[in-house]
């Protein structure tokens, strides 16, 4: 009897316990669960506030560089301005003057070229005449420097071009091998070894870049004998080189570049040669041509498919000839013989954007004309002339002329209108047009849409020129270059 008393209190008091938990909330157990919640929340509450504050980073700040600081300038080419400094470091800005890529390194280059999007080569101390440079770098705008000439220990070998991630470089054998002292190859913009060398009996005379990744070189054979000299094609984007068969003068011309696979020449007996050096004819047998009149050296170069010729004509009947632009295959696609009865073909521009520029003289008084035709042949409008010949009249591809006279410059577009460079509105000019002259005052170029000016600070004695580069858009809108300020110090 006692036991079952004894139960029926324990289990009572375990009622009474129970509903006392239920109401209760100031328990150990329901206060440890509900302040272990508040505390996490509020834990994770103050480390995400802790995070962002540590991990956002800031805004970047800019400074406007001081023209004094620039040592040298490329000018805008591939979208980008490669720029050094005084004070030994080198950076390149877009087209907004915003700086995109910083080096702690600037070469005295005398030869740039982007190789693509990212990567720019940089070169120096070469040879006088020659296309080739003892000192090389490539500068990449998102790993930096990857590949320095002057600290390869390794390494000692110049550079004959490049194209994409393909340098082609040669080097010196020192005597290993009697026959063959030079050989040429390929690396890449990390100065990987070559795969393959190719012997050649002596060091590149000249190397001609004749674009879209193909150069010609010419190698002395033996001293004072011309014959035994050696030209070589070399197709950087296959990695190739092939020994020219016949060497082909015309492809010594400065602006001959590939077009289509083919680069043709507007010499007499004018011939093309594809990126294997393969040589035809552009025209059939009996048919003779003349790229260019007896006193005028200047060129015409193939490009958009054409090529101009002052004359096409059946062998032995001169005056039977036809003026014009010509496709590879020899076919006349812009018949200009029409002119031929009042004007001599002096110059034949090449096309750009579906125009070109041509430079007649009247027969009957020797006067200087100038004209421009779209890809359909039809004029532009009527050939205006230079009043005295006086003038010195720049031609540039797709129709545009720069006149010279008294030190003043002005610019012709494809319709005839005249501008004065850095005055007014110079939107006609299209963003590919490359040209250099004289303005009033002081040499500036113009590249990509944005025209490079370099002035004098004015700072220097009567026989010191101290240089000041300067950019300016198409309307005249100068461009302003902003370097990023270092975090770390608040120096550029």
């Amino acid at each position: 009897m006692k036991k079952c008393i004894t139960i029926s209190l324990i289990f009572c008091m375990l009622l009474a316990l129970a509903s006392c938990g239920k109401t209760d909330t100031s328990s150990p157990e329901n206060s440890i669960s509900i302040d272990t919640e508040n505390v996490e929340e509020s834990e994770e509450t103050e480390y995400s506030e802790s995070e962002q504050s540590e991990y956002t980073e800031p805004e970047e700040e800019f400074i406007t560089v001081d023209g004094s600081t620039i040592k040298n300038a490329t000018g805008y080419h591939n979208g980008y301005n490669y720029v050094t400094f005084y004070d030994g470091t080198s950076a390149v800005f877009d087209k907004e003057g915003m700086e995109v890529a910083r080096f702690p390194f600037a070469m005295e280059y005398e030869y740039t070229k982007w190789l693509n999007d990212d990567l720019l080569l940089v070169a120096g101390d070469g040879f006088y005449a020659y296309d080739y440079y003892r000192e090389f770098v490539i500068l990449s705008l998102s790993e930096g420097i990857t590949y320095d000439s002057t600290k390869d220990e390794e390494r000692e070998w110049i550079c004959l071009g490049a194209y994409g991630n393909t340098i082609l470089v040669q080097r010196y054998l020192q005597g290993f091998n009697t026959d063959a002292t030079y050989q040429v190859g390929f690396t890449d913009q990390y100065g990987t070894e070559p795969e393959n060398w190719i012997d050649v009996p002596d060091t590149a005379e000249i190397d001609h870049d004749l674009g879209d990744g193909m150069y010609q070189i010419h190698f002395k054979g033996e001293k004072n004998d011309q014959s035994k000299d050696i030209y070589r094609f070399c197709n950087l984007s296959e990695r190739t080189i092939i020994t020219l068969s016949d060497y082909l003068f015309f492809l010594k011309e400065d602006g001959v570049k590939f077009y289509d696979g083919y680069v043709v020449n507007g010499t007499e007996d004018s011939k093309k040669m594809d990126t294997s050096g393969n040589v035809s004819r552009t025209f059939g047998e009996g048919i003779s041509s003349f790229g260019n009149s007896g006193y005028n050296t200047a060129h015409t170069v193939y490009a958009e498919g054409l090529i101009g010729f002052q004359r096409v004509y059946p062998h032995g009947n001169q005056d039977d000839y036809r003026s014009g632009y010509f496709d590879v295959n020899g076919n006349c696609m812009i018949d200009l013989k029409e002119y031929t009865e009042r004007y001599i073909f002096r110059k034949m521009g090449a096309f750009l954007n579906g125009h070109t520029g041509v430079i007649l003289e009247a027969k009957d008084n020797g006067q200087k004309y100038y004209a421009c035709f779209d890809s359909k042949g039809q004029l532009m409008y009527e050939p205006f002339f230079e009043e005295d010949n006086s003038a010195s009249i720049t031609l540039f591809d797709g129709g545009y002329y720069i006149k010279h006279q008294n030190q003043t410059d002005t610019v012709y577009d494809v319709t005839g209108e005249t501008y004065q460079p850095l005055v007014d509105d110079m939107s006609f000019l299209p963003d590919n047009v490359q040209f250099e002259g004289q303005n009033a005052n002081e040499p500036y170029w113009y590249s990509e849409g944005i025209f490079t000016v370099k002035a004098d600070l004015g700072t220097g004695s009567a026989h010191i020129y101290e240089p000041c580069y300067e950019f300016y858009q198409k309307d005249g809108t100068q461009i302003y270059l902003q370097m990023k300020v270092d975090p770390m110090d608040g120096e550029f």
